[in-house]
Parts: C-alpha cells; sequence; structure tokens
C-alpha cells in the first residue's frame, strides 16, 4: 500500500514557482557603519468599518483627548498609545485603611503592656529565687510595688 507523499519529499515544479508574493517584502539599505542590513516589513491588517461598539466604548470616545492625543485628528477612531507615564495610586494603599491603623495601634499596645507584664514577672521570679521575698519586713513593699505595677497595666 503507497503512503501518500509527504510535503518534503515532493520535488518542486520545474518553473520553480513564483511564491514571493506569500513573503513579507525585504529591502537591503546600509547602515552607519556600511554594513548591508535586510529589513524586513510586516503589516497586519484590520477591518474596524464593522466592528461592534458597546455603550461605554462610545462613552469613553466622546470623552475629551489629553496628552498626546489632543494633536491627532479630531475624528480618529483609533485608540492611540500613550508615551507618557501615568501614576494610578489606590485610594486605600494596603495597611492605610482606618480600620489597618487602629488595628496596628491596638497591636501595639497590646504588645507594650505585655513586654512589661513579662519584665514585672521576670523581676518577681528573680526576687523569689534570691529569697528576698518574705511575708513581713521591708520585701514586702517590695513586692506590693510589683503588684501593683502589674495591676496598673492590666
Amino acid at each position: 500500500m503507497a503512503q501518500k507523499p509527504r510535503w518534503g519529499e515532493l520535488e518542486e515544479e520545474a518553473d520553480g514557482g513564483d511564491y514571493d508574493y506569500l513573503l513579507p517584502p525585504k529591502q537591503y539599505k546600509f547602515n552607519d557603519e556600511g554594513n548591508r542590513v535586510k529589513i524586513t516589513t510586516t503589516t497586519h491588517i484590520r477591518k474596524i468599518a464593522n466592528a461592534w461598539l458597546s455603550k461605554r466604548a462610545m462613552e469613553r470616545r466622546s470623552w475629551p483627548k489629553f496628552g498626546d492625543a489632543v494633536q491627532e485628528d479630531v475624528g480618529a477612531k483609533l485608540t492611540m498609545v500613550s508615551t507618557e507615564e501615568i501614576i494610578f495610586e489606590r485610594p486605600w494603599a494596603p495597611g492605610t485603611s482606618s480600620l489597618d491603623l487602629k488595628f496596628q495601634i491596638i497591636v501595639t499596645i497590646i504588645y507594650n503592656y505585655l513586654c512589661e507584664i513579662v519584665k514585672t514577672y521576670v523581676a518577681l521570679l528573680q526576687s523569689l529565687k534570691d529569697g528576698d521575698l518574705n511575708v513581713g519586713g521591708e520585701t514586702r513593699s517590695k513586692f506590693d510595688s510589683l503588684y501593683h505595677k502589674a495591676n496598673g497595666i492590666i
């Protein structure tokens, strides 16, 4: 059973076939250094006469032009690519909303209180380790000051 010939196995026609119209046009020019450079130009043609436009697109086209597009033809229906740098900012960047700010303040306050409690607890444990805390005497006032300091924080 004979197989179909593959395109790579086909022999070219004797006349050579003129398929240059399928390829993009080529030009050769000399650059500043005197070297011969090949320039290939490709184009893409798109029909926009029958393009469907939404109501929003029609509304946008009625807006006044700005930037580089001001100098263009008033009746031009093509969208112009801007060469200007346009910076967009979010109205509420992450971390700057009022709730985020309040949350950060609350977390900071709680963190500071916890640090003070830990310091007081460490001082209390150090006093117990050293045997400075007794039921009566001077050391009792030391314990009371630590206790009141801890209660003031909470």
